[in-house]
């Protein structure tokens, strides 16, 4: 039976279009590849997570050095007006 190739070979020869397959192997193939598809897209969304949750880490970390100055100035001027 013939197919379109889905991944890549793992060594260098002419690629194919379309290739052999015994009628056996496409089902295992074919769950073989959309279980690879699913693992990557679950994988992308958790490294996505991580990414969002890293950069609101750092807008945090930079929003500090902001709420540090303003703490000093209001702490500044809480304490002339205590002379």
């Amino acid at each position: 039976m013939t197919h379109e190739r889905r991944t890549p070979l793992d060594y260098e020869m002419r690629e194919l279009k379309m290739v052999w397959t015994a009628p056996a192997y496409i089902g295992t193939e074919q769950a073989h590849l959309e279980e690879a598809e699913r693992q990557q897209v679950a994988q992308d969304a958790e490294n996505a997570a991580r990414q969002r949750k890293r950069e609101a880490s750092q807008r945090r970390l930079e929003a500090r050095p902001a709420q540090i100055c303003e703490l000093t100035r209001s702490a500044g001027r809480g304490n002339g007006s205590r002379r």
